[in-house]
């Protein structure tokens, strides 16, 4: 039975309380007292029914109000305080003096792939290692912040996050425990994805109704259902990347990035640590933290290699690699890392004459032939020159301040017939 009962201040009250309660061979579980309201938790008993225990209660000298609650007020703040942790989206953990856990809320949860039940009283030494930041901040207590990266195998997995801790303190400012938030590394770059990833693209966007256009557009969406890998092939300025783009936005990969690499634009060492990354000291200038490559950037969506043709033998034997096993090694690693990410390549090179000459990889080019797609150039396709010339010139115009201007026959004339 729990209580609240409103009083007159006066010396003797929680004694008279304590007094007609024990009175009745009765023990109070809890007892809280704050300006002019006493909480009170009293067990059930067989002796006194809660009728008359509340109305000797209420007789006692200046006893103002009596009521039955829900709720002790320590009950009520660890209700609230739980309410707000389960809302947050990062994880929060928190450890006892001796590195046991004590709270653990539903986004820690799944980062750690524990549940509450199975986390609650357990070291955290024992479930997730002992060489941990919380560990060490409960030993020297100094606090830790984001930039702290943790790789650690827990009961289902590795998990990677960024965490912060601050020590918990008694009084007299002894260590009581330590309470830590994590970020899902994982997340933060799907967040950083996000917020600087350009508009997305989608077949309705391409401009164009030639039928050899036409027959791309239908082809492209037929190929966004899946996840084969994809080879578009056309001349430059045919609108690959955004052929790829709007592939991408339309597949079932559309929450996760899309990652662009043009093969051509990079000298090959840096190619290969920006693609597949690399550890630590990998090499003169790495960061010491090492970095993890393009491919695992690009983890869940899609990796558009523009370029393909110019890549060194080198790449194409690491890109086979991660086309035939799903799996990435980065430079100076002896390890594999699995990813999930679906490739897009695209040329204007002859592949074909390549492969003849041995200037690329006759198994790489059927890796990435499973879905070849041929873009037609302007000259294929000059019904849409008038439409594009329109749409060019309706997104330019306002640039400049000026009005939307309209072409001349003889002005599309000249286009249509410029080769």
């Amino acid at each position: 039975m729990r209580l609240r009962l409103q009083f007159a201040d006066r010396v003797g009250m929680v004694a008279d309380v304590a007094r007609v309660v024990s009175g009745h061979g009765l023990n109070i579980l809890s007892l809280e007292v704050i300006p002019d309201n006493m909480y009170l938790e009293i067990e059930e008993g067989t002796m006194i029914s809660s009728e008359q225990l509340i109305k000797e209660l209420a007789a006692i000298i200046g006893v103002r109000h009596l009521e039955l609650i829900q709720l002790l007020p320590h009950e009520e703040r660890e209700q609230h305080l739980q309410i707000v942790l389960d809302s947050v989206s990062d994880g929060v953990i928190a450890i006892d003096a001796r590195g046991r856990i004590t709270s653990l809320n539903p986004a820690g949860e799944k980062m750690l792939g524990l549940t509450r039940q199975e986390a609650l009283g357990q070291s955290i030494a024992t479930l997730l290692g002992p060489e941990l930041p919380i560990l060490r901040c409960l030993v020297n207590g100094q606090p830790y912040d984001d930039h702290v990266k943790v790789d650690i195998t827990g009961p289902r997995g590795r998990i990677c996050h960024l965490t912060s801790g601050r020590c918990l303190r008694d009084p007299a400012g002894a260590i009581v425990g330590v309470v830590a938030t994590m970020k899902d590394i994982a997340e933060l770059r799907q967040m950083v994805y996000t917020l600087a990833q350009p508009e997305a693209i989608t077949f309705a966007d391409l401009i164009g109704n030639a039928p050899a256009f036409n027959r791309v557009i239908a082809m492209g969406r037929m190929v966004a259902r899946g996840d084969s890998t994809v080879l578009l092939r056309g001349e430059s300025g045919t609108g690959k990347e955004l052929f790829a783009r709007a592939i991408h936005t339309e597949s079932h990969r559309r929450q996760k990035p899309f990652i662009a690499v043009n093969c051509a634009a990079l000298p090959e060492e840096l190619l290969e640590s920006e693609l597949f990354g690399y550890v630590g000291g990998a090499f003169t200038g790495a960061r010491k933290e090492g970095k993890p490559g393009l491919f695992a950037a690009a983890e869940g969506g899609t990796i558009f290699l523009d370029e393909i043709a110019e890549a060194s033998p080198a790449i194409q034997a690491k890109l086979l690699r991660v086309l035939q096993e799903g799996k990435v090694r980065k430079v100076g690693s002896t390890s594999e890392v699995p990813v999930n990410v679906r490739v897009i390549a695209a040329t204007h090179r002859d592949l074909e004459t390549m492969v003849q000459k041995g200037l690329f990889r006759e198994d790489l080019y059927y890796r990435l032939n499973v879905v070849p797609i041929y873009l037609p150039p302007l000259r294929e396709r000059k019904e849409d020159i008038p439409l594009l010339a329109g749409h060019f010139l309706a997104k330019l115009a306002p640039r400049l301040n000026r009005p939307v201007p309209q072409i001349t026959p003889p002005a599309i004339s000249k286009l249509m017939h410029y080769s």
